[in-house]
């Protein structure tokens, strides 16, 4: 063999050899190595709690503990993914809420098996934050990729290039690993059709949404997370509020297939009576629940309106800064700091700006409160808004005070048929009302009443489980006795006895049951527990199931704590409320025995009508929750409820009017025995 020739082979190998040595590097660039879970015992342990789950695996994501209000969207997400159906959820603005639900997506598909995830929030800004976020989780969270490196490992190894993940192959099979990262349509796919996270705005199209695995399999979303569905702009317009409403009810759902079920999770934002968050919220479809930045606003306002007035002194000269804790209003929240803090409740602990000098988040709370205004506050705070300071009828404080008759308490009307009594109970007391009512539904207050602990609250704060129920417990055993010892008479002086009494089983369901099927039988008052149910959620179970015939707005129903009545209490309600409207001695009317009263008005004016919508098949009440207390007013609707249990109706409602119809033809069936 000549020299030149020699020396092209050699020629030839050495480029052969590189070739090699390029394909195999590529080829190792294109390989990715199939790993096990670093800790199967952790991934398990963390699996069984959400929170948990998020906060190991993204600290610096959720690095404040979480509040009500985040365990409140945790939770009701979960039992929607569990159980399947549509789930809405309001909750106050800066929160973090939209951040949660991005974690909680991952959660949910990881764990839950749920394979193919649609998130749908308002605005195209949204979508590109939540596909950076699972973007950033898959390529970078090194914790993510210890427990789960089969979603975890192509994203690493691509290092997030969408046109890299497209020729990964796991190492021991040369299989393509198939994730994806798909900008223009905005959809993350898992490796080896472990599933996919899709992405569509609400004005976007979310109809007829799905992806077709290796295998041929058709994938469609059996999960959609929709998030803030709106902006002011469509929740003060009817026209856009009909329109996004209907690309969720029909363009949403209708991505659903033939053998998937699709759970539908709506959060957002209350922004007006009449936005897409109230439709979700009240629709009969969803099951529904709305998260207040103020769980229970405090007793002493004015005590904070003082507050108020030196922190509106000290911002004067700093208008800059309306976030700010000066000094002077700094040190009266300190001096009067338990007056402050009486029945003050807060979703969340850590909502506050410790650089602004802010001490806790209830400060905060009433800062914002007094700032932004009684009716932005109670908007996008409390998911609650106020109808531009309007009801749908005028209930004030003066109004009742104006029903004030010149009997004396303890004493009814002569030509009145029945007595009872309703019980509202919380952790701070048990308030008692006692009525009488005429055939015609008019109806006297005859007397009303607390028990707690000597001005305390009945139940301390931090108090056991078991100490709830003993405190209860005794606290209805003293209500029992001293209804039992009140003298009530007629004006003739013929005495008269509670006909029914109606105990609020609301807050301690167990122990109320427990006294009502007991000890409460000995006070020889005919007594039941209730449970007040909104609107949207009030339904009488068919003939099959009753228990007893159903009464009007109410009907008998049963637990595993014994039997309780249910009642559609926003239709009670605005019927008592109504009632201080109507003269003195008219149909339907109420009044108070001589005395004051203010505290009880005030009670009875902190629930407003706001809205009310009426059809052919469902009314839908909202109603808004002022500050203070309002167990007055729900133990007087209770006394409502009783009536009607015992056959008195307003007659001026036709379905009232064509039950009372039937019922008289019937004989009516006594109360007693009905709690066994």
């Amino acid at each position: 063999m000549s020299v030149k020739i020699k020396k092209k082979v050699s020629q030839d190998k050495k480029q052969q050899d590189s070739n090699a040595r390029v394909a195999k590097f590529r080829q190792g660039k294109r390989l990715v190595v199939r790993r096990a879970c670093a800790d199967l015992e952790r991934r398990a342990r963390l699996e069984k709690n959400a929170i948990d789950w998020l906060k190991y695996y993204f600290p610096n994501s959720y690095p404040l503990p979480f509040g009500e209000v985040h365990e409140k969207i945790i939770d009701y997400t979960l039992q929607a993914v569990k159980r399947g159906g549509k789930f809405s959820l309001a909750a106050p603005r800066g929160t973090g809420k939209t951040t949660i639900l991005f974690g909680l997506l991952l959660f949910i598909q990881w764990t839950m098996d749920k394979k193919f995830a649609l998130y749908v929030p308002w605005s195209s800004a949204d979508k590109k934050k939540a596909i950076k976020f699972w973007k950033t989780a898959l390529t970078y969270n090194k914790r993510l990729a210890d427990d789960y490196p089969e979603y975890c490992d192509p994203f690493r190894k691509a290092k997030g290039a969408s046109m890299l993940l497209q020729f990964l192959m796991w190492e021991d099979t040369l299989d393509l690993c198939s994730a994806q990262i798909e900008n223009t349509n905005g959809s993350i796919i898992y490796p080896s059709g472990l599933g996919l996270i899709g992405t569509s705005t609400i004005n976007g199209n979310p109809r007829g949404m799905n992806y077709t695995l290796e295998d041929g399999t058709v994938l469609r979303p059996d999960f959609a997370l929709i998030d803030d569905p709106q902006d002011k702009d469509t929740a003060n317009s009817p026209a856009s509020t009909q329109k996004v409403i209907g690309v969720i009810e029909e363009d949403l759902l209708g991505t659903e297939g033939p053998d998937v079920a699709l759970t539908v999770v709506a959060i957002g934002t209350v922004l007006g009576n009449a936005d897409v968050m109230t439709y979700l919220l009240n629709s009969k479809e969803y099951k529904s629940y709305r998260v207040p930045q103020i769980i229970s606003f405090p007793k002493n306002m004015n005590t904070w309106k003082e507050w108020n007035e030196i922190r509106l002194d000290e911002l004067e000269g700093d208008n800059d800064d309306e976030g700010y804790a000066f000094p002077e209003s700094l040190e009266f929240y300190k001096k009067n700091q338990v007056a402050l803090m009486e029945d003050f409740e807060v979703s969340w602990l850590h909502r506050f700006k410790k650089k602004l000098g802010q001490p806790d988040a209830f400060y905060a709370a009433m800062q914002d409160y007094f700032s932004m205004g009684e009716t932005a506050f109670m908007k996008e705070r409390q998911n609650a808004p106020l109808n531009q300071g309007s009801t749908i009828y005028e209930l004030t404080k003066s109004i009742i005070l104006s029903r004030t008759s010149m009997r004396k308490a303890l004493i009814v009307s002569n030509d009145y048929k029945i007595v009872v009594a309703g019980t509202d109970i919380n952790h701070y007391g048990l308030h008692t009302v006692i009525c009488g009512f005429r055939a015609d539904h008019s109806a006297e207050v005859l007397g009303y009443f607390r028990l707690d602990n000597g001005g305390d609250p009945l139940v301390p704060e931090n108090a056991t489980e078991q100490l709830v129920q003993k405190l209860i417990l005794k606290g209805l055993f003293d209500c029992g006795n001293y209804l039992k010892g009140l003298a009530i008479h007629n004006v003739k002086g013929e005495r008269k006895n509670i006909n029914c009494w109606l105990i609020d089983g609301g807050y301690e369901m167990r122990t109320v049951a427990g006294y009502v099927k007991g000890e409460g039988r000995m006070c020889g008052i005919p007594l039941q527990v209730i449970r007040g149910q909104a609107e949207k959620k009030f339904k009488i179970p068919p003939k099959s199931k009753w228990l007893m015939p159903p009464k009007f707005m109410c009907y008998l129903n049963e637990s595993q704590y014994g039997r309780w009545i249910a009642a559609n209490v926003d239709y009670w309600k605005e019927t008592m409320q109504r009632a201080w409207l109507d003269m003195i001695g008219s149909p339907g009317s109420i009044n108070l025995p001589k005395g004051n009263h203010i505290e009880f008005a005030e009670h009875i004016i902190r629930e407003r009508l706001i809205d009310k919508v009426v059809t052919s098949t469902v009314t839908v009440r909202i109603f808004a929750e002022m500050p203070g207390w309002h167990d007055y007013s729900d133990a007087l609707t209770y006394c409502y409820v009783a009536a009607a249990w015992l056959g008195i109706v307003p007659f001026e409602d036709a379905n009232a009017a064509i039950w009372q119809e039937q019922k008289r033809k019937k004989r009516q069936p006594s109360i007693t025995g009905i709690g066994r």
